[in-house]
């Protein structure tokens, strides 16, 4: 019975390997005398059938005792298997307490660790000494994986930590974790949608007592202190498989019960002589406080705002006080920064922060006072780096990120460290150190609960600018999928990820689509510092689809922002920029002067203006028809290593259609594949068009026939030989039934969604972002300018 331990476990059944290696001492025994222990569900059964075979396998004669104990008699040399002990009358117990104290009876004893009589404690303390006990409930990543079936290692990981690992609800998320639902970004709401009954149904089952002790746990784990259960109620609730060792119920227990338990019960708990202030004596505001967290951890804001705005807790000066932070939290969810701001109190970080957000300079700290906790430091260097306006307080923020997720803080908190150092780093153009804090952030469980869609939906958007489409929708519908409704500022940045994706991805109708369903959360918030980003995609869109008035009001908002912020580096830039493009895609050179000067006034100061300033003046030549490919790919690159790749091909591609050099257009295809590449998204609502059964390579010979270029120049461009351009060519032909040259031209243009009249609105006139020529020509002049400069149609493909 040399056999590695993992080898013995069958297949599916998930047991610790320490466990299983006594199993395998126990039965190399000549007289088995040992006690197996563990929770509901941790497999004691399944370890006493593995002895059972361990023990045939090596001849021994076996029998086991099921509850009842009626007969526990066995002839001389068998083994006594005895299963959930714990549910043994005494007068059984008694007869199996007479039988173990004969050291030669071999026996082995499965049960719960709650209930303990007397009677079980002695026939557990007689077999004790012979072998350690066989504890079980407890499982390591190594236990869940030899159970599993090539599932991803961080997904089990994952899974131990939100199940607590707990051995049935470990078992269980293991069942439940599908593969394609997850798509290897850790989303496993499914798996606690899964789970949510069956812990509703244990709890059930539970006695009154248990019951409420555990779901009292489950409504104080937000993030304050745990709950104090008598030791009673903590060891059923373990013994339940509820709740882990130390009294705290495991994350998807939790979760469960918040989203399980009905208001009016959350509420009569609470004010119940059991309830987390009942049972203190505390008065009526204490008890709405108490409520009124309970509700933000469901997610449930507008019961948050009712708890809050209840008259004993409004009249309790000092009641109030403490939901300060709350009520600031709630309306920074709302969306609504300056009433985060006003209600969150003097002299706090809370206040330091949602007054950053509306444009409020953060004083220099005081002296900090001793016996800080993890969480308090976390946020003074999140106070810190919010000071420093240029990229030097990245650091501070990247590290307020970290120790905020090390405190392990659940509770309500205005904007999240690491939402605050991601959204810098995207400002600061390093899209690498965006991702790495929201990737730990995600891990760490960074914020609790309710903090995990934000997190989600602010990776989505990193993804985005980082090229890829199908990691954000990934992201995105991670964000959607979870038991938690999306608080307003998350539904702005929810539909801005919509327009993005719908921008670069999709066609003119995907993007109709997604701006028609984003107007109601233009409507619900006030844009506020964090919200710029989102903002700017908005700004570019709404050019794009004629609808530019919708958003100048929060564009307007955002300037002002910035301007009582002194206009910092390192936020101000990307807002300038979008404003830039928003001018040249409505149309409107005056409205760019004061961006232009703007990013002009920052360069000095900041990496990213500098980039996008010399990104402009080069798109202003191309604008005007002087096209220099060097220069063009040299600034689309730079733009690009700042986190504005779209724009970067963007402005590659005008240059190929502003230039007749076959090697210029050809280099500067190349590059704007190369920071674009063509992928393709499938909005749900879309219908499929012609465009989407052309290949990639199909797509890119249709842009130059709509160019007009023969088959030795389209295999020049993008390096193919003229006969393979002319099958393509006669494949799309035969794709879109096009009967006729000019038909085929017409029909690509319709699936392409890029009329001639579309490429006149973008870019229309030449803009000199330096203003070193004045005024920008006007709209008439430019286009005139702009159509001179394109590539005419040449000889026929």
């Amino acid at each position: 019975m040399s056999v590695p331990a993992p080898a013995r476990a069958p297949h599916g059944v998930a047991l610790p390997r320490l466990a299983l290696m006594h199993l395998e001492r126990i039965a190399d025994d000549p007289d088995p005398r040992a006690v197996v222990i563990g929770s509901a569900g941790s497999g004691k059964t399944a370890a006493l059938r593995l002895l059972r075979g361990l023990l045939e396998e090596a001849g021994r004669a076996v029998m086991l005792a099921l509850p009842g104990g009626d007969d526990v008699q066995t002839a001389p040399g068998d083994v006594l298997l005895v299963d959930d002990a714990h549910l043994w009358p005494p007068a059984a117990l008694d007869r199996l307490a007479a039988r173990v104290r004969d050291t030669q009876a071999a026996t082995v004893v499965a049960c719960r660790p709650w209930p303990s009589t007397p009677a079980l404690r002695d026939v557990l303390a007689l077999l004790e000494g012979a072998h350690p006990p066989v504890m079980l409930g407890q499982l390591s990543a190594t236990d869940l994986a030899h159970a599993a079936d090539a599932v991803a290692p961080a997904c089990i990981d994952d899974l131990l930590a939100r199940t607590g690992r707990i051995t049935w609800l470990a078992r269980e998320a293991l069942a439940a974790h599908d593969a394609d639902a997850c798509a290897g970004g850790l989303d496993h709401a499914h798996v606690d949608d899964a789970l949510q009954e069956l812990i509703a149904h244990r709890l059930a089952s539970l006695p009154a007592p248990v019951h409420d002790g555990v779901e009292h746990a489950a409504l104080r784990d937000d993030g304050a202190e745990p709950a104090v259960l008598s030791d009673e109620i903590a060891d059923a609730g373990h013994a339940a498989g509820l709740l882990q060792r130390n009294g705290r119920p495991a994350p998807v227990v939790a979760a469960a019960i918040r989203a399980t338990a009905p208001a009016e019960r959350v509420a009569l708990f609470l004010t119940s002589p059991t309830g987390a202030a009942g049972a203190r004596g505390a008065e009526p505001a204490a008890i709405a406080l108490g409520l009124a967290r309970a509700q933000w951890a469901r997610g449930d804001l507008d019961g948050t705002g009712s708890a809050l705005d209840a008259p004993a807790l409004r009249a309790d000066d000092a009641a109030r006080a403490a939901g300060a932070g709350l009520a600031a939290s709630l309306w920074a969810a709302r969306g609504l920064m300056r009433e985060a701001h006003a209600a969150a109190g003097p002299e706090t970080a809370d206040a330091a922060i949602t007054g950053f957000a509306v444009g409020r300079p953060i004083a220099e700290p005081s002296t900090a006072a001793p016996g800080q906790t993890t969480r308090e430091v976390a946020l003074r260097l999140l106070c810190d780096g919010l000071r420093s306006p240029d990229l030097s307080g990245l650091a501070d923020l990247v590290l307020s990120s970290e120790l905020y997720t090390a405190s392990g803080a659940e509770g309500a908190v205005p904007e999240l460290p690491a939402v605050v150092a991601a959204a810098a780093a995207v400002h600061a153009g390093d899209l690498a150190i965006a991702t790495a804090v929201l990737d730990a952030a995600l891990r760490g469980g960074h914020g609790g609960e309710w903090a995990q869609p934000r997190l989600l939906l602010w990776r989505a958007w990193v993804d985005l600018q980082r090229q890829l489409p199908h990691e954000a929708e990934s992201h995105l519908a991670a964000a959607l999928g979870g038991h938690l409704p999306l608080a307003p500022r998350e539904g702005l940045l929810r539909d801005a990820l919509r327009i993005g994706l719908a921008r670069r991805y999709g066609d003119a109708s995907d993007l109709a689509s997604a701006w028609a369903g984003a107007q109601e959360s233009l409507l619900r918030v006030r844009i506020d510092l964090f919200g710029i980003l989102p903002l700017t995609e908005f700004a570019v869109a709404a050019a794009r689809v004629g609808d530019v008035d919708r958003v100048r009001p929060h564009l307007s908002d955002a300037l002002a922002i910035l301007a009582g912020l002194g206009s910092p580096p390192l936020w101000a830039p990307h807002l300038h920029w979008a404003g830039i493009q928003q001018g040249i895609l409505d149309n409107r050179p005056a409205a760019l002067r004061p961006h232009a000067q703007a990013l002009l006034a920052a360069a000095a100061h900041s990496p990213v203006a500098a980039i996008m300033a010399h990104a402009g003046r080069v798109w202003t030549a191309v604008l005007s028809g002087d096209v220099d490919a060097e220069a063009i790919e040299a600034a689309a690159l730079d733009l690009a290593g700042i986190g504005l790749a779209w724009d970067a091909a963007r402005l590659a591609g005008h240059g190929a259609g502003r230039t007749d050099d076959r090697r210029a257009i050809s280099r500067l295809l190349a590059c704007a594949r190369q920071l674009h590449p063509p992928q393709q998204i499938a909005p749900a609502t879309a219908a499929a068009s012609p465009a989407t059964t052309l290949s990639m390579r199909e797509r890119e010979v249709a842009v130059l026939v709509v160019q007009g270029m023969t088959y030795a120049e389209i295999g020049e461009a993008i390096f193919i030989s003229p006969r393979t351009a002319e099958h393509h060519i006669a494949r799309i032909r035969r794709r879109l039934g096009a009967t006729s040259r000019s038909d085929l031209i017409a029909k690509l243009r319709l699936a392409m969604a890029e009329p001639p009249a579309s490429d006149e609105h973008e870019g229309a006139f030449p803009l000199d972002l330096a203003h070193e020529r004045g005024v920008a020509t006007d709209a008439v002049e430019a286009t005139s300018i702009y159509r001179r400069n394109r590539v005419q149609p040449r000889s026929t493909a």
